[in-house]
């Protein structure tokens, strides 16, 4: 930027230091999140692939009893 501008036109470190200090604890809860649904999906796609295997196995012992 130029010297030449008017003060007003100039940034404001203290207002950009505090943008950017909210932009990353923003960001950094963000992945928190992230992180925690990642947790979450990883283990309802277990529980589903032993529902998944648990149904095999009973269609597999009792066939589709005449349905």
């Amino acid at each position: 930027m130029s010297d030449s501008q008017p003060e007003s036109l100039k940034p404001d470190s203290k207002v950009a230091d505090e943008v950017a200090d909210k932009l990353h604890n923003e960001l950094c809860y963000l992945r928190g999140e992230n992180e925690s649904l990642r947790q979450e999906l990883k283990a309802a796609n277990k529980q589903l692939a032993e529902w998944d295997k648990e149904l095999d196995q009973l269609h597999a012992r009792n066939g589709d009893l005449g349905l």
